[in-house]
């Protein structure tokens, strides 16, 4: 029993790209600063996100999914 006790203080996240679940060790932190750019690091104050480290095809799936939400919040006459 104190492996279970021991995974659930683990934390977990989730990459945005491919869904997959990890612990922070090996996903990178993305975060949205007060001003509006983006930094990479657990550090960063803002609102995040994570990803895959290192995979590029997360970070292509995540673009693709996040056009694909802006252009569903349009709307169709750009409204």
């Amino acid at each position: 029993m104190p492996d279970a006790a021991l995974r659930s203080r683990t934390p977990e996240r989730t990459c945005i790209g491919c869904r997959r679940k990890a612990g922070p060790a090996g996903l990178a932190r993305v975060a949205r600063r007060p001003d509006g750019s983006l930094a990479v690091g657990r550090a960063e104050p803002g609102r995040g996100a994570w990803l895959c480290a290192g995979s590029t095809a997360c970070f292509d799936a995540a673009v693709r999914q996040l056009a694909a939400a802006v252009l569903r919040l349009v709307g169709p006459h750009g409204k």
